[in-house]
């Protein structure tokens, strides 16, 4: 029998945790059930790991294979229970996530071994925060092209992105990369979002573009894994913006808006209005986005 660590299904049971590996399990398995009895309400299309709440077809897909043995189903699969046991007569083989590409290149700029992913569903692939091949200046990684306004909205000049953006659904729970101490809250980061800073030990993470729920005050120990926010609302896209930088002496700072914009739309931009500490934290979350919270 497939195994599962927790509940997957219905986001507005208490009991559900629908942990991405979870998910991702149980997507694979309804999609073979569909695909060997012909039954579409089977397949919930996406084998992602994702359920958002109120949105997902992967709960409806539940429920319709319930149907098979269960009077009224309750869209949730349960560990060792009678839908999981049901599911897994449709198994061919241990269904697993794909692994992690391994780390190349030189040796990163601190040590980021041991942490997790800030998010417990990562972005899926077509919205990942590495650069894409086909070269996008406004793309959500690091280093793309970002501009500053006036009040009008009138461009005084163009920057870098000084870190990426993890897409996903406005209130997703953040959580911290390891333990830590709170560190000073920006209240107004982006349209009206804020930004939580937490002094990690060996490096500084400043989660961007969060909701103005306050988890934790300045100077409060952090777990690793604790959720310390949620993602806020900025208009259009909803995302954590994720920020490191490697000098843990001092939290405050890490803007700089000293640095002058660049006054043309252009590949070569120099400043990306940050202290001269920050670093790219693509890496790393290349290398936590297999330990999730």
């Amino acid at each position: 029998m497939a195994k599962i660590n927790g509940c997957v299904g219905v986001t507005t049971n208490p009991n559900v945790t629908n942990y991405w590996q979870d998910v991702y399990i149980v997507q694979s398995l309804l999609k073979k059930a569909a695909k060997k009895t012909g039954n579409a309400d089977y397949d919930p299309i996406l084998a992602d790991g994702i359920i958002l709440p109120f949105m997902s077809r992967t709960v409806s897909c539940i429920k319709a294979f319930q149907g098979r043995f269960m009077g009224t189903p309750d869209g949730v699969i349960s560990p060792n229970k009678t839908t999981i046991a049901k599911l897994s007569e449709f198994e061919d083989a241990p269904v697993t996530p794909d692994p992690p590409p391994p780390i190349e290149g030189p040796a990163l700029p601190v040590d980021g071994s041991g942490c997790n992913f800030p998010l417990r569903v990562p972005p899926p692939p077509h919205k990942h925060w590495r650069k894409p091949k086909n070269y996008n200046a406004r793309g959500r990684y690091f280093g793309a092209v970002r501009w500053s306004t006036d009040g009008n909205g009138v461009i005084l000049g163009y920057r870098k992105h000084a870190g990426v953006d993890l897409i996903t659904a406005f209130g997703t729970p953040i959580y911290a990369v390891a333990d830590g101490t709170m560190g000073p809250y920006v209240r107004n980061f982006r349209n009206g979002t804020g930004a939580i800073t937490v002094i990690h030990p060996n490096f500084i993470v400043r989660y961007g573009e969060t909701t103005h729920r306050a988890f934790f005050k300045e100077g409060d120990p952090i777990e690793q894994g604790q959720q310390i926010g949620e993602v806020g609302d900025v208009g259009k896209t909803r995302m954590l913006h994720f920020e490191m930088y490697s000098d843990t002496s001092s939290a405050r700072g890490l803007t700089d808006t000293s640095q002058k914009l660049t006054d043309e739309f252009s590949r070569k931009l120099s400043k990306f209005r940050r202290r001269k500490d920050l670093i790219d934290p693509s890496p790393y979350l290349d290398m936590w986005k297999s330990n999730l919270p």
